[in-house]
């Protein structure tokens, strides 16, 4: 209360102050109407009035002396006499605040995303204890691996996952020093429930996982340690989930789900703030991790076979080298066969997996070096249209300097104005970025890896666009105000005629530098373009147009072993027979979908060295598989129906696996180890892309469907793709209703065009590429705005000499053209200036580009050319109303 009592004594007398000022007033007006009775003009009467009464500017002096707050007196009188000249100049304001607000608006819709991907932290307790365990080795031979993460660092390759010994030796010697927790994706699982059925995605976790991360259940209770030594099927469901499923009723504790093929009771809610460990992805569920869960296809205490992913808490006074060095030796005894040189790294966890990070990090810096181009277009751009209305102001300054307005006060009145803005443009700029955000959330949607961000503007975020507004509206009008605090008052009070129109040099640098900004700006837009269209022609090896995709799991229901099998077929022919479908087929991946399977194999009369093996790509495919696809046999035969697990196992490769194994000769009749069994090559099928658009096509093997599922690896969601003369909207009642009536219980998911996972595949630059066309875009605007302003107000700085020229005989092109040529002139100089820089710049994004150079000519000589178009259009209306200017008018008002 003490703080605010100044402020309150200043209102008051505020008030106090107006209430005076209003009472004489009322008296001299009394009496100056008693005057005019008496036979006095109006102008005589009101003087005698105030020589008898008095004035009222003393007495309001009197009483505002008395007020305390002085500077915040002096404040309050430059920031309403900031809004009045704002208010007298609408054009002037309205393209500043719009230009913050462009600026502004961009720059925290590109933040947020960068926040939400980058810089987001877990809701959990000190999240900054929190780390990912991964091992690097030299060299690294795994008979069964499982993991998203997978980077090469010099000699060296980095991953996650561990066998599920290994993660217990590790957790268990780390005891004291950290708490090790392990989790494994459990994805596109068919959940049975009383009256429906669904498709989710969740995580088998370790007992510590919850009590680690420190996440309490909103209802009941999570996993907790010994959960995974009592071999109970119990579930943990997310908060999403239990709204979605269950309506938020709590009797959803104690109800049950069923989840391949095994009744897991529901145990506990998860709170709704918990997002999972990776922001992003929506998990829906959580199993305990115990020997015979139905969620294992391998035993745990096998080790060859690696899918533990891990992460840790450290605890007080612990260091990650001290971690390291422990664990390190646990791993390499572990893996000495297999793995060489490996050690333990330990990377920053407190915002959870790091795979949309390690993807997204170095475009998202990229985009938001780029808004920061954008700002200081802004800033020249607001900085160039503040000097050529300093300089209209001249005289106005030289006024008020001469009437003893100190340097101090002629700065900050012009940087009040500047804060006005700032405030303004700052709370449209915001209003801006929540409508852009929602686009921002659909380019995120359409990744092929369904990011699923929060992009809400939180106090963070809030927090920048303020900043951002505060620091171009001040940065802007910085110059302007050294310049009005430097006026000469003789020089401002001659006539117009005796200085002559300023030159304004520094508003053609700031002109010339967003230019020269612009230009490197727009060049990137184009080449990523250039490279998003350039993956968009790449042939896919497969006609993706008709096709639809969805995929089933029919574990949950309780099918296994040939029943998978027989279920697929009699699925496969039901959706052949829908009305409008050409053909279906059933298959294990679904093309372009990002998920992938490699194994090694031996030829039966291979010359490679003992121990060592070739790799290839695997994909399940029935007999219909290579005519559904449009993949042509270019050799041999294709799968057929009489491929059937009692009959010789066959195979179809690629071109690409005929190449490397059977070069200079045919591969057909040839075999190879696999799985234990002998497969026989019967064909060799056109190179097609299987996982990723952007990847060579791999060496690939197409197993006959009915031979290659025959153990729990067919757990997983078996995808169907169907060739069909209807829209894929149109297709997707009949299909669920074809497999609703083969088992209730078998929910369709995935379902979506082939078209749109093509998309998904190249969502990554699409996205880039958009958020850089629009970036580009607004620097673009801004450009033109800036070379507008300059050009229109020299043109009315030069009304007079223009006047002259006409009234003498100059005719209106005479009067366009060195307008125009100024125009272009000033965009060849940033034109020029900023071919350095964008040679320079572009090689930071060679890595983003495909089918490009950094240095494409045709795409700078694009945009040089765009540049100088719309230097010239920008200069056009100046031009236009030089052209018809009225040389007696001008000439009268000079």
């Amino acid at each position: 209360m003490k703080l605010l009592r100044p402020f309150i004594t200043f209102f008051r007398r505020h008030r106090l102050e107006h209430d005076m000022a209003e009472e004489f007033r009322l008296h001299v007006d009394h009496l100056t109407a008693k005057g005019i009775a008496d036979g006095l003009s109006p102008t005589e009467a009101r003087r005698q009035a105030r020589l008898r009464f008095g004035a009222v500017d003393p007495v309001a002096e009197t009483v505002r002396d008395q007020r305390s707050l002085h500077w915040f007196e002096t404040g309050w009188r430059g920031l309403r006499f900031a809004l009045r000249g704002l208010r007298n100049a609408p054009g002037f304001t309205v393209v500043s605040v719009s230009i913050i607000a462009i600026g502004v608006g961009a720059s925290t819709a590109v933040f947020s995303l960068v926040d939400a991907v980058l810089l987001e932290s877990l809701p959990v307790p000190n999240p900054h204890e929190l780390r990912l365990l991964r091992w690097s080795a030299t060299e690294a031979k795994m008979r069964s691996y499982n993991g998203d993460y997978s980077q090469a660092a010099g000699d060296r390759h980095v991953r996650e996952s561990v066998s599920h010994p290994t993660f217990m030796a590790m957790r268990d010697r780390a005891a004291g020093m950290a708490e090790i927790f392990g989790y494994f994706p459990a994805e596109d699982i068919a959940v049975v429930m009383p009256h429906s059925s669904v498709s989710a995605n969740g995580l088998m976790v370790s007992d510590n996982f919850f009590a680690a991360l420190g996440v309490r259940a909103h209802i009941g209770r999570v996993i907790a340690p010994g959960d995974d030594a009592s071999a109970v099927p119990n579930v943990v469901i997310t908060h999403g989930f239990w709204q979605s499923r269950f309506g938020g009723d709590a009797a959803a504790l104690g109800a049950t789900l069923q989840m391949l093929g095994t009744n897991h009771t529901i145990i506990g809610i998860l709170p709704p703030d918990f997002p999972g460990i990776h922001p992003g992805t929506t998990y829906d569920f959580y199993v305990p991790m115990y020997e015979g869960s139905p969620f294992l296809y391998v035993p745990l205490s096998e080790d060859w076979h690696w899918f533990i992913r891990m992460m840790g808490r450290m605890k007080d006074g612990t260091s990650d080298a001290q971690i390291e060095a422990a664990l390190t030796p646990i791993f390499a005894r572990a893996a000495p066969d297999r793995v060489a040189d490996g050690r333990i790294e330990l990377a920053e966890g407190r915002s959870g997996l790091s795979f949309h990070r390690d993807l997204y990090g170095r475009p998202l810096a990229l985009m938001l070096g780029i808004t920061a181009m954008v700002m200081l277009i802004a800033c020249a751009n607001l900085g160039g249209l503040s000097l050529s209305r300093g300089a209209a102001r001249e005289h106005e300054f030289a006024v008020r300097a001469a009437l003893g307005a100190s340097r101090r006060r002629l700065i900050g009145q012009s940087l009040a104005e500047s804060a006005i803005l700032a405030v303004l443009g700052g709370g449209l700029g915001i209003v801006f970025a929540t409508w852009t955000r929602h686009a921002l959330s659909t380019l995120l949607a359409g990744s092929p890896q369904g990011l699923d961000y929060d992009l809400g503007l939180d106090g963070r975020v809030l927090g920048f666009s303020l900043a951002a507004a505060t620091i171009t509206a001040l940065l802007a009008g910085l110059f302007p105000a050294l310049r009005a605090g430097g006026v000469d008052p003789l020089d401002g009070l001659k006539p117009r005629g005796a200085t002559g129109a300023p030159r304004l040099r520094l508003g053609r640098v700031l002109v010339v530098a967003q230019i020269c900004v612009s230009l490197s700006i727009l060049v990137g837009a184009g080449l990523g373009w250039k490279s998003l269209l350039n993956l968009r022609h790449i042939e896919t090896g497969f006609d993706n147009g008709q096709l639809v995709v969805f995929s089933l799991n029919p574990s949950s229901a309780g099918y296994d072993n040939r029943g998978l099998v027989d279920f697929h077929q009699r699925a496969q022919a039901a959706v052949a027979a829908l009305p409008g479908v050409e053909s279906a087929t059933v298959m294990h991946y679904t093309h372009l979908d990002d998920r992938r399977s490699t194994g090694g194999f031996r030829l039966a009369d291979d010359d490679l060295p003992p121990g060592e093996r070739r790799w290839t790509r695997r994909q399940a495919a029935s007999e219909t598989f290579f005519d559904t696809m449009g993949i042509p046999i270019i050799e041999g035969r294709s799968i057929s129906a009489s491929d059937t697990t009692e009959a010789r196992k066959v195979v179809v490769v690629n071109e690409t696996f005929a190449r490397e194994v059977s070069p200079g000769r045919s591969p057909i009749g040839r075999s190879f180890e696999m799985w234990d069994a002998n497969w026989t090559i019967v064909g060799v099928c056109r190179d097609a892309k299987l996982a990723n658009l952007k990847e060579e096509v791999p060496p690939t093997a197409y197993f006959a469907f009915a031979q290659r599922f025959y153990d729990r690896y067919s757990l997983e969601n078996v995808s169907y793709a169907v060739r069909t003369t209807l829209p894929a909207t149109a297709l997707r009642q009949p299909i669920e209703q074809a497999i609703k009536a083969l088992n209730p219980d078998v929910p369709v998911s995935d379902y979506a065009a082939q078209d749109t996972l093509l998309n998904r595949n190249i969502g990554h630059e699409r996205m880039l590429a958009m958020l850089s066309a629009a970036l580009a875009g607004v620097a673009l605007v801004l450009c033109c705005i800036g070379l507008y302003g300059l050009i229109a107000y020299d043109v009315t700085r030069r009304r007079g000499e223009i006047a002259i020229r006409l009234a003498i005989g100059a005719q209106p092109g005479d009067v366009v053209r060195p307008i125009l040529r100024q125009a272009l002139v000033l965009a060849a100089l940033g034109i020029a200036t900023g071919v350095p820089l964008v040679l320079g710049l572009t090689r930071l994004i060679q890595n983003q580009l495909h089918g490009v150079p950094p240095h494409d000519p045709a795409t700078l000589v694009s945009v040089a050319a765009v540049l100088l178009v719309v230097a010239a259009l920008a200069a056009l209306l100046p031009a236009w109303r030089a052209m018809r200017v009225a040389p007696l008018q001008a000439l009268r008002n000079e």
